[in-house]
């Protein structure tokens, strides 16, 4: 808990923050974690997964608000220029934090429709666990450099961000030539659509995670 912002010093209460979101990204590297587990593993209890997942996701939301609020109550305070600017960034990194859980909960949640075999035909799984180790390692990449406060390159940052892209585009297209083939059923089809659509979501919000940060380090 972060209690009541008044009680400390700006700058006390800014590492509180900083905290709080190194704890918000172990949650999202559990649930990352819990999600590759389950993806590769076809005895999993999709029941377990998915109620652990919620549980973390739900950590994360409270996490997010508790810190919004924290934070709004902060700036009300006299702050130096960068104190204000850190206080910005956390609150967007919190925010991008918690919509990176929620995303992941949504990856497994729309695995759990369909049995492995019906919804990763030939290639298709391929393509998924592809682009699912790309993304992961992306958002790690990007993470772990807030976490230890090293420098992100923004250029590499978006380099990487406009291969996801691509890489994204590349897979729909395969995908649409398979649907066009009558390889899939149609709700199987849309479900693992929407499966690689929350993976480009991750890509997004660790790209805008990796523009909060940028703004306050070093």
């Amino acid at each position: 808990m972060l209690g009541d912002p008044q009680d400390s010093i700006p700058a006390t209460a800014l590492t509180l923050v900083k905290a709080e979101i190194d704890k918000m990204k172990s949650i999202v590297d559990k649930m990352y974690h819990i999600a590759r587990q389950h993806m590769t593993d076809e005895h999993s209890s999709k029941a377990d997964v998915l109620a652990k997942l919620r549980d973390y996701e739900q950590i994360t939301d409270n996490i997010q608000k508790e810190i919004m609020l924290y934070l709004v109550k902060l700036q009300q305070r006299r702050l130096t220029e960068e104190q204000s600017m850190e206080s910005q960034a956390f609150m967007q990194i919190a925010d991008e934090l918690e919509s990176i859980a929620d995303y992941i909960e949504k990856v497994v949640f729309y695995s759990t429709k369909n049995k492995p075999q019906e919804l990763f035909i030939n290639e298709a799984k391929d393509d998924f666990f592809k682009f699912f180790d790309l993304v992961e390692s992306y958002y790690h990449e990007v993470a772990g450099c807030i976490s230890s406060t090293q420098r992100i390159d923004l250029n590499h940052i978006n380099r990487k961000a406009e291969q996801l892209r691509l890489t994204a585009e590349d897979i729909r297209e395969r995908h649409l030539i398979r649907v066009a083939a009558g390889d899939y059923a149609p709700l199987t089809a849309l479900t693992y659509s929407d499966m690689i659509v929350a993976l480009r979501k991750i890509r997004s919000h660790t790209k805008h995670l990796a523009d909060a940060y940028i703004k306050i380090q070093d």
